[in-house]
């Protein structure tokens, strides 16, 4: 059995310590991506506890404004005996209503949603 999960409702309950991490490392989860809740105490915080967890983070779509690079990889490969499975994050548009998340205290946006490319783009 592959386990894949959205973070929702684990690590945002847990602002200050981050006692969930060790209940999603005794789950065994193959990989996690992000939902909306990951951003209620902002990005930094986040990405401060997502070490913590013994998985691969993937989120396609979530990317460093400043260099267009992706904050965690797009995807992961885990290879389960012959077979290679393909796990594949991507977070919802509605985290991007949690401006703090995005915004440092200066008001600068650190933080995007990474938007469809045109053909031409690829």
């Amino acid at each position: 059995m592959l386990l894949f999960h959205h973070l929702t409702a684990h690590f945002h309950s847990f602002p200050q310590k981050c006692h969930i991490a060790t209940v999603m490392n005794s789950v065994g989860y193959d990989a996690v991506t992000l939902d909306n809740r990951e951003f209620d105490y902002g990005t930094p915080r986040m990405k401060e506890l997502m070490p913590r967890i013994n998985t691969d983070v993937v989120c396609a779509n979530f990317y460093e404004t400043a260099t267009g690079k992706p904050v965690f990889a797009p995807y992961a490969l885990k290879r389960y005996g012959e077979k290679t499975i393909g796990f594949v994050g991507a977070t919802t548009p509605d985290a991007m209503s949690k401006k703090y998340a995005f915004f440092d205290s200066d008001g600068t946006q650190r933080y995007d949603m990474l938007r469809a490319r045109s053909r031409s783009e690829m």
